[in-house]
């Protein structure tokens, strides 16, 4: 069989895919050119085969020694069929801590956490459990704060109006008790016209010195009653004539929308 001759032209095109970094062209049966080995590509083949990383391989990988370490060992714990890790000390003093002191016992749980991933590759059952106990604990202990401090609060608010109540509430006492009748001490009818007025006047400015040193809060309940016994004694000096019953009504009702009773209750001791 007679040799074939390459065409013309083919050592020039040759060339230029030589140039081109692009391997020729091979005739009918030829065989593949074999890559030339050199001391570092055989350096790398042979680490390869030994299982190894070779160097460039190993500046690839975006993990450091210790993940790939906790890696490893997370590896093992599966191929051992998965069996939960030992917890640390650490995992105990977080769940002891998140029972005695939630806050405390929190922030040590987070911190068991991330130890436990760097240590195994996953937390502990105890790190989860102190977590989840110091979680509730803290919201717990943080709510009855809340309660605690708003009780204290109206228990020093209620201490102060006591206190600023005690002459108001002892004239309230004293000569006579006014909380004891329904007018808060509306006089009865006098033999005489005079003297029912005269009743009636001495109601109008008891109550008139009370206004003046009752509390803010219930000052404006004082000045009603003064309002209707004022308002009964000038029906009074002007009809001559006492209408008893319109006036027990008037002052009754002038009590019971005071608040002085109410107040008496709570703030008179």
């Amino acid at each position: 069989m007679s040799d074939v001759k390459d065409p013309p032209g083919t050592a020039a095109f040759g060339q230029i895919l030589a140039a081109a970094g692009v391997a020729p062209l091979r005739k009918p049966g030829e065989p593949a050119a074999q890559p030339k080995l050199t001391p570092a590509t055989r350096r790398e083949s042979r680490e390869q085969l030994r299982g190894r990383p070779g160097r460039r391989a190993w500046n690839r990988r975006p993990h450091s020694r210790r993940s790939a370490a906790g890696n490893a060992s997370a590896s093992k714990q599966r191929a051992r069929g998965g069996a939960a890790p030992k917890a640390s000390v650490i995992d105990w003093s977080a769940l002891a801590l998140a029972v005695v002191v939630p806050p405390a016992g929190l922030l040590l749980s987070v911190a068991a956490h991330i130890a436990d991933r760097r240590r195994v590759g996953w937390a502990t059952t105890v790190t989860k459990i102190s977590t989840g106990v110091a979680c509730v604990l803290t919201i717990v202990l943080a709510a009855g704060t809340v309660v605690a401090l708003e009780l204290r609060h109206e228990g020093a608010a209620h201490d102060a109006i006591v206190a600023s109540s005690a002459e108001f509430c002892g004239a309230l006492a004293s000569p006579d008790d006014l909380l004891s009748s329904s007018t808060l001490g509306w006089p009865a009818v006098g033999s005489t016209i005079p003297l029912t007025i005269t009743a009636m006047e001495q109601y109008t400015a008891r109550w008139t010195s009370i206004a003046a040193i009752a509390p803010e809060g219930i000052q404006h309940g004082a000045q009603q009653l003064v309002v209707a016994g004022q308002a009964a004694v000038d029906s009074v000096t002007a009809s001559r004539t006492v209408d008893h019953a319109s006036n027990v009504a008037r002052l009754e009702a002038a009590a019971d929308s005071s608040g002085i009773t109410q107040w008496a209750d709570q703030y008179c001791q």
